[in-house]
């Protein structure tokens, strides 16, 4: 369920409002689907694992965050080792990794390879910080 939790304070932006959210993904949407290559099948075929891969890092990410979450309010010592921390580090790395490698192989696609990676990047972004406060129990 912290997974969900995650999704929905990313969206919110943390309780600021969705539009702050909504706004510039439905700008990089409408463009993923302009930019969607269509005549080329080879070029779909090369996008495919990477469309599974990005999502699948970012839902690792908070899912790491779920599996590790230190409740503070319970716990009277510290959160755990050390190594539960690096999860969401390792994860944009990961992340960057594969965007590059995207971006690199999607020839006659780049310009859909980009938008895709720039709407994935967010909630890299935000499962991370979430992953983050959530491990070591520090919430901003």
């Amino acid at each position: 369920m912290a997974l969900v939790w995650f999704l929905q304070q990313a969206v919110t932006v943390g309780g600021l409002g969705a539009i702050y959210v909504v706004a510039p993904l439905a700008v990089c949407v409408v463009f993923l689907v302009v930019a969607f290559p269509r005549k080329d099948p080879a070029a779909r075929r090369r996008l495919t694992a990477f469309l599974v891969a990005l999502p699948v890092i970012w839902i690792l990410i908070g899912l790491w965050g779920q599996l590790f979450w230190c409740d503070w309010q319970h716990t009277t010592n510290q959160c755990g080792p050390q190594w539960k921390q690096f999860g969401p580090d390792v994860g944009i790395v990961l992340f960057l990794v594969t965007a590059v490698a995207f971006v690199w192989r999607a020839r006659g696609a780049r310009r859909f390879a980009v938008a895709y990676t720039m709407v994935n990047a967010y909630f890299v972004l935000a499962m991370s910080v979430l992953s983050s406060m959530a491990v070591t129990g520090v919430w901003l």
